[in-house]
């Protein structure tokens, strides 16, 4: 167990709530800002080529600061307050801290187990009516407002699991993932004294090394999934196909507006399969329709594991126009009248790209493929 663990156990609010998310932004700033092998590798590994470049050639000295406040532009005193703030200075800022202006400045906001925040924005405009912001809108106008200075920009959305940040456009942004952390501390100092080192154990020991992608052995796994399986049989397995159901999940409820039953385990047991599925939604015109979502080791024998996405309809009820629906979801790659739609995992093998935010795009492609006919329902 590393020290950062044991020390954890102590770390507590006023009322007495586990703050982990604030620790490991704190563990997180302080290796940034004295190992100078894990901050280039950060650099190198989430920033663009231009900004490294910039880097490399103007910036000499860096400062590393948790939970600055900066006023939002164009709001009357709304402050906004990034978990770590990183500046770049042109000089030696020990040297001369009074003097020295930066010019660059990187924001990291830090998710473990909490969704993005929001603001009750007051305007100075008073034209313009009070609102809510999220807190990457915040403090992309911050950033905006210090690139028009002149300063060089960025940030970074880091996350344990699934998050869906909102797009920022406006400015350099990256949403990035503890195991890529973990990635590049596997590759720095290995001294067990070190601070790094520790840290590293304990990004371990909360099991925040795990990559989001499958792996051969998962397929595998997935094939050999029985009545009879436990969670305890394929425990990496059953830690990806949970992360990839809580996304569907999310898509799912916001495209089609219904709420799916976490009925997988139930499905194991039952069929063998790891599904979740809906209720009887389109209740309005009375036809018993639900979403299958879930993983499947095979159909037919033919097929190999896959993920996959099914609209179920009772065969008791018809749809109206259902022969124009079943012609557009067959051109989309749909299965003609079972209604249904699958991602082999061998496939996903072949892509670089995490797995996990592959999954995601394929399942709102095929979730927004349904909701253009909901109305047909």
């Amino acid at each position: 167990m590393s020290l950062f663990q044991n020390l954890y156990k102590y770390q507590k609010t006023d009322e007495g709530n586990n703050q982990q998310e604030n620790y490991l932004t704190e563990l997180l700033a302080y290796v940034l800002q004295h190992d100078e092998a894990f901050r280039q590798g950060f650099f190198d590994t989430f920033l663009s080529n231009e900004l490294k470049l910039f880097i490399s050639e103007n910036c000499k000295s860096f400062t590393l600061r948790t939970q600055d406040s900066y006023t939002i532009p164009d709001t009357k005193n709304n402050t906004a307050r990034p978990d770590i703030v990183i500046k770049g200075f042109d000089g030696e800022y020990n040297i001369n801290p009074n003097n020295i202006n930066p010019n660059l400045l990187i924001f990291i906001e830090n998710k473990i187990g909490s969704s993005e925040g929001w603001r009750y924005i007051i305007p100075t405009d008073e034209k313009q009516d009070n609102t809510w912001q999220s807190q990457l809108t915040n403090y992309s106008k911050v950033l905006k407002e210090a690139e028009n200075k002149g300063l060089q920009t960025h940030l970074i959305y880091l996350t344990r699991n699934f998050e869906i940040p909102p797009a920022k456009g406006v400015i350099a942004f990256k949403h990035i993932f503890w195991y890529q952390i973990y990635q590049i501390l596997k590759n720095v100092d290995e001294n067990p004294l070190s601070i790094t080192f520790q840290f590293k154990q304990y990004l371990i020991n909360l099991g925040m090394n795990n990559d989001n992608r499958f792996a051969l052995k998962d397929v595998y796994e997935l094939s050999n999934l029985s009545k009879d399986s436990t969670l305890e049989d394929f425990p990496e397995l059953f830690r990806k196909m949970d992360e990839v159901l809580k996304r569907a999940n999310s898509i799912v409820e916001k495209e089609l507006d219904v709420r799916l039953v976490k009925s997988r385990y139930t499905f194991l047991k039952n069929y063998a399969l790891y599904t979740d599925y809906s209720h009887e939604f389109a209740s309005k015109t009375k036809k018993k329709l639900s979403i299958h979502i879930g993983f499947e080791p095979k159909r037919v024998e033919s097929d190999l594991p896959h993920f996959y996405i099914r609209l179920y309809i009772d065969p008791k009820y018809s749809i109206d126009n259902k022969n124009l629906i079943v012609n557009d979801l067959v051109i989309k790659g749909w299965i003609a009248d079972v209604f249904i739609k699958k991602y082999e995992l061998i496939d996903l093998l072949k892509e670089k790209n995490e797995h996990f935010l592959i999954l995601q795009e394929w399942i709102k492609e095929a979730v927004e493929q349904l909701a253009a006919h909901k109305n047909l329902f």
